[in-house]
Order: C-alpha cells, then structure tokens, then sequence
C-alpha cells in the first residue's frame, strides 16, 4: 500500500513540473504585457482624511491619559 502511494505521488509530481509548469509558462508568454496600465503614487486627499486623524489623535490622548490614570 506504502509503494503504490509513494508511486501516485512520484506521477502526480513529474507530471506537474514537467508537463502542467510548462503549459502554463507557454500560455502566460503567449499574452501580450498590458502597458497601458496607470501607476499612481499619490492620492487626492480625502476629506474625511482631517476628521479621522484628529479622531484618532484624541483617541490617543484619551488613552496616554488613562495609562497616566492607572499607574
């Protein structure tokens, strides 16, 4: 039983690497690369950008004071 596992998993990897790794490296060379593809670095702000940092620097005050608190 031991030999006939060792034997479906010794096929089921040469036909991986040396038959479906091959196909699909032909398939995906086969396709023309998409240049037109916009890369954007920067965004516009956002406007609720403000209200979640001053939201978040209370938040932080809020909890540098309750460590105060309980120390």
């Amino acid at each position: 039983m031991n030999d006939l596992l060792f034997s479906v998993i010794i096929i089921a990897l040469i036909y991986y690497f040396f038959y479906h790794l091959p196909l699909e490296k032909k398939l995906n060379a086969n396709q023309p690369l998409s240049i037109s593809k916009a890369v954007q670095t920067e965004t516009l702000p956002n406007p609720d950008e403000k209200l979640l940092e001053s939201t978040i620097d209370e938040l932080i005050k809020n909890i540098r004071h309750l460590n105060q608190s309980l120390k």
